[in-house]
């Protein structure tokens, strides 16, 4: 979901559509129109809307002690900062959807998305 994320990983993600460094069959071709301004006002408009409650239940107990585990061990609020909410170029995970969560991680696990090689572990 990108309504309502912050501007400047927007902006990012958008640059990265367009160079290629992170893929996608929709959103490539896309972003090869795009200026570099029409890339900042899109981020703009959409870092101004409402974030979306998608009205997920809770993890259960056992799911959310292994992910603060993995919060430990790797780190993930260094850069998503508290409560996953994101900061500037940060995206905000917090009230993402699951799927996308799901598939992001194993992208970057797997290099198949490689624009934030920090997540990569």
């Amino acid at each position: 979901m990108i309504w309502g994320q912050h501007q400047g990983y927007l902006y990012l993600q958008l640059r990265d559509f367009k160079s290629g460094a992170r893929k996608s069959d929709v959103m490539g071709p896309i972003a090869q129109g795009m200026e570099r301004d029409d890339m900042l006002a899109i981020a703009l408009y959409f870092s101004q809307k409402k974030w979306s409650d998608l009205r997920q239940s809770r993890a259960p107990a056992d799911v959310a002690a292994r992910a603060a585990q993995a919060n430990t061990s790797i780190g993930c609020t260094g850069c998503h900062q508290g409560a996953y909410q994101g900061e500037g170029t940060q995206p905000r995970l917090a009230g993402q959807s699951r799927d996308y969560l799901l598939k992001s991680m194993m992208d970057f696990r797997t290099r198949a998305r490689g624009n934030n090689p920090a997540c990569r572990t």
